[in-house]
């Protein structure tokens, strides 16, 4: 055996990635802010998997979901006037 099969190169980088709370927010031309999808779900008591059912709310950079304030929580108080809960009548 050569000594290149032997010292295989990890296959993940050796710098952590960064989560949603590490990334900033970006202030918007139009007054408005992205924030990261996830760390917004959270803030409103949310699944991420929740939250990127909103339609047409996320955008990405850098391979992170974000969302405008506040038409996100404005969506988000719309679908829920549009949720059926409890069971079946």
């Amino acid at each position: 055996m050569s000594q290149a099969t032997l010292d295989a190169s990890p296959l993940k980088s050796a710098k952590p990635t960064r989560g949603a709370d590490d990334r900033p927010d970006i202030p918007l031309p139009n007054g408005k802010v992205a924030v990261p999808r996830k760390r917004w779900a959270r803030g409103k008591r949310i699944s991420d998997k929740t939250a990127s059912k909103l339609k047409g709310l996320t955008f990405y950079i850098a391979n992170v979901a974000y969302v405008t304030e506040p038409d996100a929580t404005l969506k988000l108080i719309e679908h829920g006037k549009h949720v059926r809960r409890g069971g079946r009548r």
